[in-house]
């Protein structure tokens, strides 16, 4: 199978907030990541949100302010080849932000 990933990701234990949409008129979900990239990330979950849904999402990284970002459900998985769960892209990341993930990922020991 061949890899199609554009970007390093590294491993994380992290609580991502997740409304859907742009505005509060939906609750809050809470999603385990278990990586990040500049580009997006991964939540673990059986709750599984249709692809291209749009997101507003906040998530701390260890030692970093919080982040908050628009994002798109770009994939999904149902576990049969792996933990269930979604790939998200961010969509609306400010340039502080970014520099901060990217520093992040520089900076692990560990890269997937």
């Amino acid at each position: 199978m061949r890899d199609r990933r554009r970007y390093i990701r590294v491993p994380v234990q992290v609580e991502f907030c997740v409304r859907e949409g742009s505005s509060d008129e939906h609750g809050q979900l809470f999603f385990a990541g278990r990586n990040v990239s500049r580009g997006g990330a991964f939540l673990a979950s059986d709750l599984l949100l249709e692809i291209d849904t749009h997101l507003h999402i906040r998530f701390q990284l260890p030692g970093l302010e919080p982040i908050t970002t628009g994002a798109l459900v770009a994939w999904i998985s149902d576990g049969e080849d792996g933990e269930p769960g979604m790939g998200i892209s961010f969509t609306t990341l400010r340039p502080d932000y970014l520099q901060a993930i990217e520093s992040f990922i520089l900076n692990s020991p560990e890269t997937l």
